[in-house]
């Protein structure tokens, strides 16, 4: 797991995951919901007033047709 979070321990990796966000993968409801939510808080940090164009873009070009669990290295390979 703390390599594939590029974390130096699988205890910072824990203690970090509070900060990272769920996403679901494929087109989901629930990415959009989030998506929104940090583009807000961007939008008032920056003091960005107005829409913010935004575009859904998916990369397939190094999807693997057949995923494996690796579990001595704690990896997906």
């Amino acid at each position: 797991m703390s390599a594939n979070l590029m974390t130096s321990s699988l205890r910072t990796a824990k203690r970090n995951m509070s900060q990272f966000v769920p996403f679901l993968p494929g087109v989901q409801s629930q990415n959009f919901v989030e998506v929104s939510k940090i583009l807000a808080a961007s939008k008032r940090y920056y003091v960005i007033d107005g829409d913010v164009p935004v575009i859904l873009a998916e990369d397939e070009t190094r999807i693997k047709p057949r995923v494996r669990w690796e579990s001595r290295r704690d990896t997906l390979t």
